[in-house]
């Protein structure tokens, strides 16, 4: 009997994958060049053929089942979700002024961003548009010196 997570597509193994290193469906989407909906619609499909109720399981399983398949010996069980960051299996979370001077993503989808977040990406926004209007005036006022 093959198992549940060979029967997977590739696509749903990609989106997976990704999954397994803790990255959201709008962060996986652009990398494989899909629309978050899609990427959803991948990782619903796979949770449902592997029987679980938890993206992350399935991500674990699909992890267990490859590495068994590499290493040709049956699967041995991955440390609980706790320790994975300390293991590397999830991604570090960037750094705060990263986080901070990086503009939110542009698109009609909705979005699963914390309160926190959605006041940084506010922000981000406010303080870029303060910055292309300052651009604006002194070069609106550089034109008018110039001319007179």
């Amino acid at each position: 009997m093959k198992h549940a997570a060979a029967l997977l597509s590739e696509r749903q193994k990609e989106c997976l994958r990704l999954v397994g290193q803790g990255l959201r469906s709008k962060e996986i989407g652009p990398i494989l060049g899909l629309a978050p909906g899609s990427v959803d619609t991948y990782i619903k499909a796979a949770v449902a053929r592997l029987g679980v109720s938890d993206r992350r399981v399935a991500a674990r399983i699909l992890a267990e089942f490859e590495l068994s398949q590499r290493l040709g010996s049956p699967p041995e069980p991955l440390p609980p979700t706790a320790e994975l960051a300390a293991d590397g299996f999830q991604q570090e979370p960037q750094g705060f002024w990263k986080q901070a001077l990086t503009l939110p993503p542009i698109g009609g989808h909705s979005n699963d961003l914390s309160v926190r977040e959605r006041l940084l990406a506010t922000l981000r926004v406010a303080c870029v548009m303060t910055g292309v209007a300052a651009g604006f005036i002194l070069l609106f006022v550089g034109a008018l010196r110039a001319l007179s």
